[in-house]
């Protein structure tokens, strides 16, 4: 996908369309489009969230629901609610964000565009991160903290439980 929004090649030229086509014409009956048909349309619904994405930026599921409830409500739903349709993540040991379940199109789409950063929805976190966490969320000051802990305060994932003036 990439490739495509870097170059401009046409969808046929990619790797991914090719390899649509050849499971379409193989019976795969795997997930995604059965047919040229949908594949296209496919396409061009990833034409258009590149496009809308470009112009009005990254949005999250949840603003994407307060804006355009009906439309949020009733497309590219992996899950029983769109807030959970978020790009997915699992938390390893070190802290490393590993790909999981939903929002693959928008993570493509945001790697295409070369985001910094996009909302995740945190799935799991192993339990040596968890641990990482509740030692922050503990301490009173940065000093508390081991020199293993102190090289995690600006991971993405603590954002949520570090004060503003450690991180000064």
């Amino acid at each position: 996908m990439r490739r495509r929004y870097e170059t401009g090649v046409s969808w046929e030229e990619t790797a991914l369309y090719e390899e649509h086509v050849r499971r379409i014409s193989d019976g795969d009956p795997q997930r995604g489009p059965q047919t040229i048909e949908e594949l296209e349309k496919e396409c061009s619904d990833l034409d258009d969230l590149l496009a809308t994405i470009e112009a009005e930026g990254y949005k999250s599921q949840r603003q994407l629901l307060q804006e355009r409830p009906t439309d949020t409500r009733t497309s590219n739903n992996d899950t029983f609610h769109p807030v959970l349709n978020e790009v997915a993540v699992n938390i390893g040991r070190n802290g490393e964000l590993i790909k999981r379940g939903s929002g693959t199109h928008r993570l493509a789409v945001a790697r295409a565009l070369s985001l910094e950063a996009i909302p995740v929805l945190v799935r799991t976190r192993h339990a040596n991160w968890q641990a990482i966490r509740d030692e922050i969320r503990a301490a009173g000051t940065p000093t508390d903290l081991g020199p293993q802990t102190r090289q995690y305060l600006t991971h993405p994932d603590l954002a949520d439980i570090i004060p503003d003036q450690w991180i000064q």
